[in-house]
Order: C-alpha cells, then structure tokens, then sequence
C-alpha cells in the first residue's frame, strides 16, 4: 500500500511541476512579447512595405 500511494504522490507532484513550468514560461513569453512591443511592429512594418 505504501509504494502505491508513494507512487501516486510522485506522479501528482511530477503533473504540478510541469504546468508551473509551464505556467511560468508562458508568463515569462508574455512579459518578453509585452517589454519589446515597438521593435516587433517596426519589423512587421517593414516586412509589409518590402512585401509592396
């Protein structure tokens, strides 16, 4: 009984181990994506008046 219930508790803790990573890393991207916002646009604008 107790190395099933071990086990369970290791794979429950691996399961909130990685969506915190994840979590965490998408947080992360946002707050990049967010703190950069004008060097983005100004590639895309470029892009476009290459494209014309």
């Amino acid at each position: 009984m107790d190395k099933e219930k071990t086990k369970r508790i290791q794979r429950i803790f691996n399961w909130v181990r990685f969506v915190i990573l994840v979590l965490f890393l998408t947080f992360v991207f946002i707050g990049l994506s967010k703190a950069q916002p004008t060097n983005v646009n100004v590639e895309e604008d470029k892009t476009i008046h290459v494209i014309k």
